[in-house]
């Protein structure tokens, strides 16, 4: 038989038994595992669409809550390599963020300098001072018959 750790109680309570508890002994509730899988459950769900894989949903949730437990068990080298590997998550997290155009330059500004520069270039060309009027500049030309 497999053993899976799951974590302990989720909502531990005390074990005492002087309450009047059908076995003598309060219940201690689902286990850390159980949780973490309802929570991934619950998540998943608000985004799910009509036709669900319920085993597979169920045990894409144990997927997780296994892999929250091992994450959760693990004892940091020391205080600051944690902080230091989160900052590091962080930082990569923003730098995904980051739009399409601006990746490749090493600041924002000057992706943002090298794109206004195109755009006035554009805008130049058609003849206008502004995105708005561009927009309906363009429009205008795929509008007019092609020149053959």
């Amino acid at each position: 038989m497999i053993t899976i750790e799951n974590g302990g109680p989720a909502f531990p309570v005390e074990n005492r038994t002087d309450l009047s508890w059908p076995s003598g002994k309060p219940p201690i509730g689902m286990s850390i595992r159980d949780h973490f899988a309802g929570q991934t459950i619950s998540a998943y769900i608000v985004s799910a669409t009509d036709d669900i894989d319920w085993q597979m949903v169920a045990r894409m949730a144990y997927t997780a809550a296994d892999a929250m437990l091992a994450e959760r068990s693990k004892v940091p080298v020391n205080p600051l390599q944690r902080e230091l590997d989160e900052a590091k998550a962080q930082v990569a997290h923003l730098e995904s963020l980051r739009p399409f155009w601006a990746k490749g330059f090493s600041s924002d500004s000057i992706a943002a300098q090298t794109t206004i520069t195109a755009l006035r270039r554009l805008w130049d060309m058609l003849g206008v001072s502004n995105q708005t009027m561009a927009c309906i500049r363009l429009k205008e030309l795929l509008a007019r018959e092609p020149l053959v």
